[in-house]
């Protein structure tokens, strides 16, 4: 008996050696933050502020073809988690300026309740140049625009024509 007691102490020293350089293997090969979902590079759904304006038209126009009339846009874009490994999410968060043809015609064609929507800090309507701000949702319209490749809300400013868009690909 004592030979197998001396064999399975062995044993049990061997496997938590191997233990031991695995868990030290892993955390040399996967990237700093691998373990925690975050970004080796940076997470900024916290740091919204920190990601620059963007103003050109074509990408916003190629992703939401069912807002026509769009004239201006302000908008942050970046990605979601880890961009180590796999597939990455992106969000996307910012103002369209519509013009006066096709803010009439989204207003007239869906029906409208008025919210109070309080904006994450590094993301202001008053960018867009106006100062008085009334914010409607409709879930049809975001239905519509969204479809089934963003998850998130679209939201009207029925003073101005400014369309906020807050959404991550699916």
């Amino acid at each position: 008996m004592k030979k197998w007691k001396k064999i399975s102490i062995i044993t049990g020293a061997i496997i938590l050696a191997l233990i031991a350089v695995i868990v030290v293997v892993a955390l040399l090969i996967f990237p700093k933050g691998f373990w925690t979902g975050q970004s080796a590079m940076h997470d900024t759904r916290d740091q919204l502020e920190q990601v620059a304006w963007r103003h050109d038209l074509k990408p916003l126009q190629s992703r939401f073809d069912n807002i026509k009339g769009m004239e201006k846009c302000y908008w942050k874009a970046d990605t979601i988690g880890s961009v180590d490994f796999g597939p990455t999410n992106y969000y996307i968060k910012g103002f369209i300026v519509l013009d006066q043809a096709g803010f009439e015609k989204l207003k007239d064609e869906y029906s409208w309740e008025k919210i109070k929507n309080d904006f994450p800090q590094g993301l202001k309507p008053e960018i867009t140049g106006f100062q008085d701000f009334d914010w409607a949702f409709s879930q049809d319209f975001s239905n519509k625009v969204l479809q089934n490749k963003f998850g998130g809300a679209l939201y009207l400013d029925l003073n101005n024509g400014v369309v906020y868009i807050s959404v991550e690909n699916l």
